[in-house]
């Protein structure tokens, strides 16, 4: 067994030892099973609730479609009509993305090819990539992927074909791949915890010799001098290869604010793919404040935000004598107060004038009217159109009525924080420009893309911590393919904590969800055709489970590096040194090594200066 092989195996034993510790007892206390006794009664009125409430606004969700699908085909061992219907209709199922799909989705195509038997001339073909899994939170169990593969579907054996062969990315880059993913990924398959060993690829001819891959750590970055950095990353990218493409890509929106505004204030072009929450757009900040004064009279910041905005345009200072020593008044009392108004500039009693006028015939609405017509026709008549600069934004428009369409209640709104949240969700994408270069997107939703250029950017970053979850369990699946669940039936909230059982299904998640982040990470890198650029920290914190121990350097930023070769065989680059040498360039400091890999010469080429440490 290869050394760095056999260490790995240790550390996975000792890790598991160590977790037989924090194992629960395997069984309920009566608290518990009280609990879980409620639960059951509890669930099934919550589930007929909802669906009430599916029932009187005509809509549903996939959840409910996947329940009545499988509903209707009954029982695998008794089939309804419809399952029976299909049997002799059904000759031939393709399924993509095979390795997203979650259990019920599983017991769905059980139910469809229940009965099918060898030769019979229907066939079950299944594409996936278990390397790409990346969809738990839509509830995907790749685990099952390994199941299908080794005993198949229902009764339904497959026969495996690997594909290996990459007809994307250059040869550089496809070695680069094999070498950290076969250290990163596990090296064994695991139904149970959903890991997924490194399959190996092969380059094609027509990319040999091409493919080129950058390190760009910042260490002690903030978010802006990291936008600023990123930002001549994609410069020099842009610049290099005329007419190719670039695409950052991010795990997390929440990194991408300020190099957004950096690329704005440079004046590069881009097109942002579901990036842009729709309440961060100028003409949508408006309209929201019509729509809560409209909603709540009583709503004194919506009010003063309309007064404000560029539909009526007061200044700071006329507001300010609007409202003050009144803290008590609503501010449509204080725009009928003469006395009041009269003691304002000429300018703002001639606004606030036109503005009563046009807005008071939409102020009383009625259980009969339509919440987004009055809404939609307020905006025309306080003169929404005219400061509108494209059809992008009257797009936003329409898509946010669209969204108060969908929740409002005679003729209102039951509680405003409805349509925050609602609206919290709602991403929209820049126009498509043919000529446009650089594309922004998370890593979601890159995937089965590709892309020139790659650019990672903010990859030592942390995402935003999920919500608690009301109710914990896990789905454990056996090597024999069955699925039981563990609920964690705890009581008050404050007892969590120190539940055992609770932390225990807390722990295993978050193992999962550490597996899916690295093949995550893999996603995000194969993307990249020609080159791919890895920006701030990713040494220390993205490849952190190939690279355990960094490099070794000094602390000033005008120092020379100092380096020990580990860095470069951390990265895979195991065979003797054939040259070494360090060069000072103009502020600068550079460190060339060279080696063979594989049969490869390869350069690695740090630089570290006033920004930080360069490329690689």
């Amino acid at each position: 067994m290869h050394s760095s092989s056999g260490c790995a195996t240790c550390r996975d034993v000792h890790e598991n030892l160590l977790r037989t510790r924090n194992l629960p007892e395997p069984r309920y206390v009566d608290e518990q099973w009280a609990v879980l006794l409620a639960l059951l009664k509890l669930l099934p009125l919550a589930v007929g609730e909802l669906q009430r409430l599916f029932s009187e606004g005509a809509v549903s969700d996939h959840t409910q479609v996947a329940l009545a699908a499988n509903l209707a085909l009954g029982p695998v061992d008794e089939p309804g009509d419809i399952a029976l219907m299909l049997d002799y209709q059904l000759r031939h199922l393709l399924v993509d993305e095979m390795q997203d799909t979650s259990i019920s989705q599983y017991g769905l195509l059980k139910k469809l090819t229940a009965g099918w038997s060898p030769g019979d001339g229907r066939t079950l073909f299944c594409v996936g990539d278990p390397m790409q899994s990346i969809y738990r939170f839509r509830d995907a169990e790749v685990g099952q992927f390994l199941l299908a593969r080794q005993q198949g579907i229902g009764e339904v054996k497959l026969d495996s074909l690997i594909l290996r062969r990459n007809f994307r990315s250059g040869e550089h880059l496809v070695h680069w791949f094999n070498t950290i993913f076969s250290q990163i990924l596990p090296l064994q398959d695991d139904v149970s915890s959903g890991a997924i060993s490194y399959s190996e690829s092969v380059p094609v001819d027509a990319h040999a010799n091409s493919g080129e891959y950058r390190i760009h750590p910042l260490f002690d970055a903030g978010p802006d001098e990291e936008a600023r950095y990123t930002l001549e990353v994609i410069k020099g990218c842009l610049q290099e290869h005329a007419g190719e493409g670039v695409a950052v890509l991010v795990r997390s929106r929440t990194t991408l604010p300020a190099l957004l505004a950096e690329l704005r204030l440079a004046d590069i072009p881009y097109q942002a793919l579901e990036i842009d929450k729709l309440t961060d757009l100028p003409e949508i900040i408006d309209l929201l404040a019509l729509t809560r004064a409209l909603c709540h009279e009583s709503d004194r910041l919506a009010w003063l935000a309309l007064l404000r905005g560029p539909w009526v345009g007061l200044t700071w200072k006329d507001i300010h004598g609007l409202v003050r020593n009144d803290a008590r008044s609503t501010v449509i009392e204080l725009l009928d107060d003469e006395n009041l108004i009269g003691a304002l500039s000429a300018d703002a009693i001639e606004r606030i004038t036109a503005f009563r006028a046009r807005i008071g015939v939409f102020m009383q609405g009625s259980a009969t009217d339509s919440l987004r017509e009055r809404v939609e026709l307020a905006w025309y008549a306080l003169g929404g159109p005219s400061i509108l600069q494209s059809a992008e934004q009257l797009d936003n428009v329409y898509r946010f009525l669209d969204v108060i369409e969908k929740i409002e209640s005679a003729g209102s709104l039951t509680d405003v924080r409805d349509l925050d949240r609602m609206l919290d969700r709602e991403r929209v994408s820049s126009k498509l420009d043919p000529d446009c270069r650089l594309q922004i997107m998370t890593m979601h939703k890159a995937k089965g893309l590709q892309f020139d250029h790659v650019v990672l950017h903010g990859l030592g970053r942390s995402a935003r911590i999920g919500d608690r979850a009301v109710l914990s369990w896990l789905v454990d699946t056996g090597s024999d393919g069955r699925s039981n669940m563990i609920i964690s039936p705890v009581g008050p909230r404050s007892e969590i904590e120190n539940d055992p059982l609770h932390q225990f299904i807390e722990a295993t998640q978050r193992d999962k969800e550490r597996l899916e982040l690295d093949r995550l990470l893999y996603v995000a890198c194969t993307r990249a055709v020609k080159s791919l650029h890895n920006s701030r920290n990713s040494i220390r914190h993205s490849l952190q489970p190939a690279m355990h121990d960094g490099p070794r350097m000094s602390r000033s930023r005008t120092d020379p590096v100092i380096l020990d070769f580990r860095l470069v065989t951390r990265c895979g680059l195991r065979a003797p040194v054939t040259r070494s040498r360090q060069v000072r360039g103009p502020g600068r400091w550079f460190y060339r090594q060279s080696t063979q890999h594989r049969g490869h010469q390869v350069r690695v080429v740090l630089s570290v200066g006033s920004g930080g440490l360069g490329d690689t």
